[in-house]
């Protein structure tokens, strides 16, 4: 017979058969849908993997500059002991062993940082001088010791470092209070706002009283009349540090004409009609009164102002009734604890912006401008 299998006792395989409940369409294209959205995730973690192979590898370069400040720091540190022995540090209760805790403005309480140490290198080499380094140490307190991260050796970067002082200490002179006073009061707002509070609370709004007049009618003419002897002794105040970009403007918006028929702008429509009022004044009582105008300006519209004015002869009116206040900026905040903002990819450039609105109270009395109004007898 051989090797081979007879015939009559071969067996057959049995054909595979797949006894699970056949999946219907909704169901199939449901697993489809899944399927994809597995995919999908898949896609995003392999991402987000990659994404931090690349971060760690930017961390590895910083860690590697700050080791070498620190390196560079001691080796400062021990040559100043060399050529001036300090005296021993008076006892103090805190162990040796232990970090000094330095409290921070948010509430917490850190070791005396990495940024901490890099400054006072930088003051030992001669970057900073004293009142720079306290400065520097309380900005530090108030939790903005992101400021001083890139602070390597002190022999680095030092025009760039002297640059962001200097931004520093003149944030610091254009708030009324200060840069830590102004970091405090950012703090109180967003907590304020997070936590939902209404700045309103408990003020009941009403509808104050009034006269409703009709024009030309002798109740009208008797109102205007009074008026007429009140603004001779107003003063004008426009604030203008805004760009007319929103508008399909290039200029700045008081530069946008009023109509087309004469091109007049906004801002000689301005002076126009305080010349007019001041006019309706000085007729009825005899007077040579000028009333004044200031304008709140901006960096950005600050130097197109003047132009405007001073190539339209002030629009008829007299040069030194027009006081122009620049605006100065303030920080921009990072985060909820008002950290202050770096400019994207510089580390040494703070992000600011301009005040806002409100600035033009602070700036009237900053100025001196509210003081000469008030000794010049404007009321209003």
């Amino acid at each position: 017979m051989g090797c081979g299998t007879s015939k009559s006792n071969a067996v057959a395989p049995e054909p595979f058969t797949d006894d699970s409940p056949q999946k219907s369409a909704p169901e199939t294209l449901a697993l489809q849908k899944k399927v994809l959205k597995l995919e999908e995730q898949v896609d995003s973690l392999q991402e987000q993997v990659q994404y931090y192979k690349t971060s760690n590898k930017e961390l590895d370069g910083r860690l590697q500059r700050l080791e070498k400040g620190l390196d560079d720091t001691k080796a400062a540190v021990v040559k100043v002991e060399r050529a001036a022995p300090l005296p021993a540090p008076a006892p103090t209760p805190t162990p040796v062993s232990e970090p000094v805790p330095v409290k921070v403005a948010v509430g917490s309480t850190v070791s005396e940082s990495v940024e901490s140490k890099a400054l006072a290198a930088h003051r030992e080499a001669g970057v900073l001088d004293e009142s720079e380094l306290r400065f520097a140490l309380e900005l530090v307190k108030y939790g903005q010791g992101h400021l001083f991260r890139e602070w390597g050796s002190p022999q680095e970067e030092v025009e760039q470092k002297t640059k962001l002082v200097k931004q520093l200490t003149m944030l610091d002179a254009n708030y009324s209070g200060g840069l830590l006073k102004y970091i405090s009061n950012a703090r109180e707002l967003l907590k304020s706002s997070k936590e939902g509070a209404n700045p309103l609370a408990g003020w009941t709004p009403s509808v104050p009283e009034g006269t409703a007049l009709e024009y030309g009618t002798s109740e009208f003419l008797q109102y205007e009349q009074a008026g007429v002897d009140e603004v001779g002794y107003a003063g004008f105040v426009l604030v203008a540090g805004g760009l007319g970009e929103r508008l399909g403007f290039s200029g700045i918006k008081v530069g946008l004409p009023v109509e087309k028929v004469s091109d007049m702008t906004y801002l000689q429509f301005y002076c126009e009609s305080i010349l007019h009022l001041q006019k309706l004044f000085n007729d009825k009582h005899g007077t040579d009164r000028q009333l004044p105008f200031a304008i709140m300006t901006s960096e950005d519209t600050h130097a197109a102002t003047e132009a405007l004015l001073a190539t339209n002869g002030y629009f008829g009116m007299q040069e030194g009734q027009v006081q122009l206040m620049k605006q100065e900026k303030v920080p921009c905040l990072a985060d909820n604890d008002a950290a202050l903002a770096c400019k994207p990819g510089s580390p040494f450039t703070v992000l600011t912006k301009p005040h806002g609105h409100g600035d033009v109270h602070s700036l009237m009395h900053t100025k001196g401008i509210a003081a000469q109004w008030r000794t010049s007898g404007v009321k209003w």
